[in-house]
């Protein structure tokens, strides 16, 4: 028996078609010295039967009396947690046998590590592999290498999550630290929201291998998706977390890791430091509406304009027109500009039809009839 527990917290919300083979993953582990808390969120169909028919003392099960989504269940299973470490797994994701044990040995020869990470095979609803269909996906979770903490940071800040949520072990005192329960306002990017306040305190660290299969789906219903609406979500997201993580930061640590992205390389003082972290915001993410957050809040405070005017080259008038783009992310709203701009060629192209058969009809009055038209549109 292995020295050091793993807690392993599984979520579930109707989860029946693959759940057993999610537990089968976790109780396999060649690892043996874990618990598995499975955190059922009100499901309305067959997963309490087959969370139930387990017989197996590593396994604690709890069933909460209302559906309130993936980051207040799971925060119930991190609640239930008693072991060194702790591991994230959805119902429907499956792990290689030897995932936990490659994870932990690595853990325990580098103590001052907050958390491990793995490659993944994206796999689709059937279970097939699915990296091919999904190549957006596989990138993301595959292409990311090691790297320092600061450039964890930058890579985070300026381009969201890379690191799959069901790969991770990390260590539960640093979760601790850095505050080990999710955000849950931050779905679907709670777990990005927890990796980037690790690695501001702890470093990380991603193996090549590839020991998570992590279920993907073109779904709009599901958190996990390719959807619209999902990707929508994602980036207004990351603009909170990423304005929320940089409102905490100590303004000595700030300087100290940003010093390099400066406006103004002189930039020391608190105010300055505001200033500087409203431009970085307004570089991090398409979603403009943190940036501008910051910058209201500068102008509205004694020699923030004076500031921002002497030092940063700001101008107020630009800054105005900031207001005229899209500062929430909706993807939507591409697709209602494409058919206004659709519809208004629609409406030149009749138009240049109505003018052309009343030139046909009235022959040499064709001027006097455009305008007898046009009063009567």
């Amino acid at each position: 028996m292995n020295e050091q527990k793993v807690s392993v917290v599984m979520p579930n919300y109707n989860g029946e078609k693959h759940i057993k083979q999610a537990i089968d993953s976790v109780l396999g582990q060649t690892y043996e010295n874990l618990e598995l808390i499975i955190v059922d969120d009100n499901s309305s169909d067959g997963s309490k039967n087959i969370i139930e028919a387990y017989d197996d003392k590593r396994l604690k099960k709890v069933y909460s009396s209302f559906n309130r989504h993936v980051s207040y269940t799971v925060n119930l299973g991190f609640a239930e947690a008693d072991g060194e470490f702790i591991a994230r797994i959805d119902s429907d994701d499956i792990w290689e046998p030897y995932k936990i044990q490659k994870q932990v040995d690595f853990m325990r020869k580098n103590p001052e590590y907050g958390a491990c990470f793995t490659k993944v095979k994206i796999i689709d609803e059937e279970g097939k592999e699915a990296d091919a269909k999904f190549p957006d996906i596989s990138r993301m979770f595959n292409e990311a290498d090691n790297k320092p903490r600061k450039e964890w940071i930058y890579q985070f800040l300026r381009n969201g999550n890379c690191l799959c949520n069901p790969s991770v072990l990390m260590n539960k005192k640093a979760a601790c630290q850095i505050g080990l329960y999710y955000n849950i306002d931050y779905v679907p990017a709670e777990d990005f929201d927890m990796w980037l306040r690790m690695v501001f305190k702890y470093p990380i660290y991603l193996m090549e291998e590839t020991l998570t299969r992590y279920r993907w789906t073109e779904s709009e219903e599901k958190i996990s998706s390719n959807g619209q609406k999902h990707m929508n979500s994602v980036l207004n997201v990351y603009a909170m977390i990423n304005m929320s993580i940089l409102e905490k930061i100590e303004n000595e640590d700030f300087c100290r890791l940003f010093k390099s992205e400066f406006v103004y390389p002189k930039s020391e003082t608190k105010l300055e430091s505001e200033c500087e972290k409203a431009y970085l915001l307004s570089r991090c993410n398409e979603n403009n509406f943190a940036a501008l957050t910051y910058f209201e809040r500068i102008l509205n405070t004694e020699g923030g304009l004076d500031t921002l005017e002497s030092k940063f080259g700001f101008s107020l008038k630009d800054h105005y027109m900031s207001y005229r783009k899209r500062n929430f992310y909706d993807t939507n709203a591409e697709d209602e500009k494409k058919i206004l701009e659709e519809t208004i060629l629609q409406l030149e192209d009749q138009k240049k039809k109505n003018q052309k058969y009343v030139k046909q009809i009235c022959g040499d009055r064709f001027k006097d009839c455009v305008n007898l038209q046009a009063d009567v549109e």
